[in-house]
């Protein structure tokens, strides 16, 4: 609900309104209690008739909502104070009363209308997940579409096989597949092209540059980041991590997600300083130069695991995943949630954060002090710190990364 339909008791205007409330109970008796030295209330309109006529303790007699029609329109205003206040809202309109100039709400139900409309939201998304391929109808990893209607949520898996990062483009689907490659799909995930990818590459993030006209791929494996030509055709240029070698072929800095913008690569790493195999996990947010290939710069260190790196609103995100935490406004936390938080999108009003069942909790446990088992997506309100979790199948076991439909 809009904040502005809530009831401001410094709205001018409203001091020479006649003051009803609607909705008779334990509410109306505590806004009475908060306004009722700055404005007069004049009485109590209810649904229930048995209440009719009947004055409460504060002296104000409960009032059929029929009387509404007999005053005179722009003289009053009615404050809500029933939690049925959505079709209470509903009521008044259909006797041609517009939100906030002739109705508010009690702004002490500011609290139930954020749980209400979090836990009434509606969207599309789709999420990947970098676990084992199993060939159950919504189980392991794959791409899998989730539809949600208020109270319930159906999953469809899509694609099959371990897939780690999915973006749109142009009006298709990219994502990495770790038998493929990196692939372009219709919005059917019809497969439509292949550029394909030496698996023990591990081929992880994605992020496609208009400027360029190219995808990166970032390759876990091999510390590297790929440019690849938009018409998957090319490698065109590769970006390594740094110059330590992984002849053992196990990777230094373990990079797992990246974004451009303009001329900078940002990748998100297990240890900057390369020694993710010696249990260092020093992670972090590496800039390089898209035109020397050069490093340029920590942007952002003292992460553990971190996933995700992205700008939202030209502010940048990252998740922090092994502390559970989201990142952003100067990569102060936002929020912390209960498992290894992987996978990321905003949809201009909600937070989607991925939650795996990490197979490492005992990391977890020298710097949690509850640690969740569930694999799930959680949806997060920042502005009023709220979120609820749509759990999935565990034997998904791993969210990589969101992808809301616009």
């Amino acid at each position: 609900m809009n904040n502005s339909i809530f009831f401001n008791t410094n709205n001018p205007d409203l001091i020479t309104k006649k003051i009803y409330l609607f909705g008779n109970g334990d509410i109306a008796a505590k806004t009475i209690s908060k306004i009722r030295f700055k404005f007069k209330i004049l009485g109590i309109f209810d649904n229930k008739k048995t209440l009719w006529g009947i004055k409460t303790k504060d002296g104000l007699s409960i009032l059929s909502p029929n009387f509404i029609k007999k005053i005179k329109k722009n003289s009053f205003h009615i404050i809500i104070t029933t939690s049925s206040y959505n079709d209470v809202s509903k009521q008044l309109k259909s006797f041609g009363l517009k939100p906030n100039k002739d109705f508010s709400v009690t702004y002490l139900l500011q609290d139930q209308s954020t749980i209400d409309e979090i836990q009434n939201y509606e969207c599309k998304l789709s999420f990947t997940s970098g676990t084992f391929k199993k060939n159950k109808k919504n189980a392991g990893g794959g791409i899998y579409n989730l539809t949600l209607n208020k109270n319930n949520w159906k999953i469809e898996k899509k694609v099959s096989g371990s897939c780690y990062s999915i973006i749109e483009n142009n009006n298709h689907y990219y994502f990495t597949h770790s038998e493929k490659g990196l692939v372009k799909s219709n919005k059917s995930f019809k497969i439509l092209k292949v550029f394909n990818l030496n698996s023990s590459l591990r081929a992880h993030g994605i992020s496609y540059s208009k400027k360029y006209k190219s995808f990166f791929v970032a390759c876990a494996n091999a510390d590297k980041i790929l440019m690849i030509n938009e018409n998957l055709t090319k490698i065109t240029n590769e970006f390594s991590i740094s110059n330590k070698k992984n002849e053992d072929e196990i990777s230094r800095h373990h990079c797992n997600d990246c974004f451009v913008k303009d001329d900078s690569l940002f990748v998100s790493v297990f240890s900057v300083s390369g020694n993710y195999k010696y249990d260092a996990y020093d992670g972090g947010i590496i800039e390089i130069d898209l035109n020397t290939g050069e490093k340029i710069s920590v942007v952002k260190d003292n992460l553990i695991m971190p996933h995700n790196v992205m700008l939202i609103n030209d502010k940048f995100h990252v998740l922090d995943s092994l502390k559970g935490n989201l990142l952003t406004n100067n990569f102060s936390i936002q929020g912390t949630f209960p498992g290894f938080s992987r996978g990321l999108d905003f949809d201009g009003k909600y937070y989607f954060i991925g939650q795996s069942r990490n197979r490492q909790f005992s990391k977890h446990r020298n710097i949690m002090n509850n640690v969740s088992s569930d694999t799930g997506i959680i949806i997060f309100d920042n502005v009023n710190k709220v979120s609820r979790f749509l759990n999935l199948d565990n034997e998904i076991s791993e969210v990589h990364q969101i992808l809301i439909h616009k």
